[in-house]
């Protein structure tokens, strides 16, 4: 899921809805309604709504949220972050889209070379949204990280990296285009203790 551009509307005398509209970077969502509350749950629904119809959702568990900003735009980020069911459900449809590609690939493959095998080697996604621990001031705290047409690139030793990893740190696929080539990289070696949070521009 990439970034949503948020705007609230509130008024004592609104009826409560929400609404999509288009933006440059992906899609908006907005919400009205008689408070700065029914507003905010207005908007958690359309964004709800990109991935799912909110009238086949029904709620199961109640969840509490506890959030604050110095402002409404921040506090409605803040607002939606515990929310992050449907953020989780559009990087799985992503993946599952992903994979049922990759598998009508190798159908047409073998409809020419039925010898043929294409084994997935590396799979790395960008454009997502991670939970992450990082040093904020000083402390440790657990944050959402989403690197924007970019991908992680931890280096060697970094707590965050699969087992397989750990020793040579995180492989990075950067895809070239007609004209331009395409490159294999690894997250540079830093000091553990200060875990930044490296990235790497895709291509």
């Amino acid at each position: 899921m990439q970034d949503k551009r948020s705007t609230n509307r509130y008024h004592p005398f609104m009826v409560p809805r929400w609404e999509h509209f288009r933006h440059e970077a992906d899609i908006g969502v907005r919400g009205f309604g008689p408070t700065r509350e029914s507003a905010f749950e207005q908007a958690a629904l359309a964004l709800t709504a990109v991935i799912a119809d909110p009238a086949r959702v029904s709620p199961r568990l109640p969840v509490r949220i506890a959030c604050g900003a110095p402002d409404d735009a921040l506090l409605f980020c803040d607002w939606l972050m515990p929310a992050r069911g449907p953020m989780r459900a559009a990087i799985n449809c992503a993946l599952a889209n992903r994979q049922i590609l990759t598998h009508l690939t190798r159908e047409t493959f073998r409809e020419v070379l039925p010898e043929a095998r294409l084994p997935l080697l590396y799979d790395v996604s960008h454009n997502t949204c991670k939970e992450e621990t990082h040093d904020v001031g000083g402390r440790r705290r657990r944050l959402f990280v989403h690197r924007k047409g970019a991908t992680r690139a931890f280096g060697p030793g970094h707590p965050e990296l699969p087992s397989e990893f750990h020793a040579v740190g995180q492989p990075v696929l950067i895809g070239g285009s007609i004209g331009t080539g395409s490159y294999i990289l690894a997250g540079l070696a830093r000091k553990v203790a200060r875990l930044e949070p490296l990235v790497c521009i895709k291509g």
